[in-house]
């Protein structure tokens, strides 16, 4: 960290402003007894076929940009073994991790998965050792190219005047890259302020894909930091523990 990062403005961001009717919004709509819920976030899709724009749902209609800029409020590994290597809408994946080192299992469908071969790594608290599924391993993917599971980090960034994050998933193209940045940074992931750009790429099977970037561009305050972490980290992590519990998913969801 040095000169160069921008001096942040806690104006900017509802939940750090000094504006009482904004920080009272904050505290009663985010506060009513049910915490934040996970339908509650608008989820990012990272651009097919190397798009270096991302496309974002908002109240006011669809936004397009090329950078996703905000607080790294939270950051969690998640996995996920579809029955199918293309599932449909409204299915529901097999097995699914919240630390790639073990899985839970959230659907009955096994698709053309080996069943036996599954049930094999189930330890004998009814969870599965992530790491032994022949699916999590390397050359599982079509083609032999990569793995089966998908395996990737979930980024919640709070964005200047959104009183809500917004959830973008680093598929395996780009988790690497997002795990050397989070290890990098000097301060707790949540008083980061953190860019999110796109750029293209092309896999060792030939298709173009669009990689993540991410950058620095700012360091909140330890007292700022705080309010972040107990108004959003925290209740986040415990909320995203269910996510991958719910049914009618659809690929994009994960």
């Amino acid at each position: 960290m040095g000169n160069e990062l921008a001096k942040i403005d806690a104006n900017d961001y509802l939940a750090l402003g000094e504006d009482r009717d904004l920080a009272a919004a904050v505290e009663a709509n985010l506060d009513d007894g049910g915490g934040i819920e996970i339908g509650d976030l608008v989820r990012i899709p990272t651009p097919s076929g190397g798009g270096t724009t991302w496309s974002i749902e908002t109240i006011e209609g669809e936004e397009t940009t090329p950078e996703i800029i905000g607080i790294l409020v939270l950051q969690k590994l998640h996995g996920v073994l579809w029955p199918n290597e293309e599932p449909s809408e409204g299915t529901s994946p097999l097995l699914v991790s919240d630390d790639l080192i073990v899985g839970r299992k959230v659907g009955d469908d096994y698709g053309d998965l080996s069943e036996e071969a599954i049930e094999s790594t189930k330890r004998p608290d009814g969870l599965y050792d992530w790491r032994a599924l022949p699916y999590t391993q390397m050359g599982s993917g079509r083609g032999g190219i990569g793995k089966r599971a998908k395996e990737g980090r979930m980024l919640a960034i709070l964005r200047p005047g959104e009183m809500l994050p917004v959830i973008v998933r680093a598929q395996p193209g780009s988790a690497m890259i997002i795990r050397k940045f989070i290890r990098s940074l000097r301060v707790p992931y949540w008083r980061a302020v953190v860019s999110l750009s796109l750029v293209k790429q092309t896999s060792k099977g030939g298709q173009k894909y669009s990689q993540i970037v991410p950058k620095l561009v700012g360091v909140l305050s330890d007292e700022q930091g705080a309010i972040v972490r107990d108004r959003y980290t925290e209740p986040l992590r415990a909320a995203l523990n269910g996510l991958s519990s719910d049914r009618g998913t659809s690929e994009s969801d994960f």
